[in-house]
């Protein structure tokens, strides 16, 4: 349940650089995870661990890692075509810090 969670908010921050959601959307996801027990930032790995266990996920097509990103609450569509600093600034956002925003 924890990395599914700091999945969303990392595809969150994804689709909120592309344009797809706005700030609010991310907040308002991270207080629901948040409500659950989850975890919204993480500490002790780095970008670039979690990348390599991204590129072996079953969501991997053609040595692509494609992302199920939000659009609005409960609607999503999927991108295989999200550039390699783009997910690497997403999981960086994720790194914890004093401030849980």
């Amino acid at each position: 349940g924890e990395a599914v969670a700091l999945g969303m908010i990392a595809a969150a921050y994804i689709a909120e650089h592309q344009g797809l959601v706005k700030e609010s959307f991310v907040q308002r996801q991270k207080k629901v995870i948040r409500s659950f027990g989850l975890p919204v930032q993480t500490k002790g790995l780095s970008p670039q661990t979690i990348l390599s266990y991204l590129r072996r996920d079953k969501k991997v097509k053609d040595k692509q890692v494609r992302f199920v990103l939000p659009v609005s609450f409960g609607k999503v569509r999927v991108f295989d075509t999200i550039p390699t600093t783009l997910i690497v600034k997403s999981i960086k956002r994720l790194q914890w810090q004093r401030s849980l925003s």
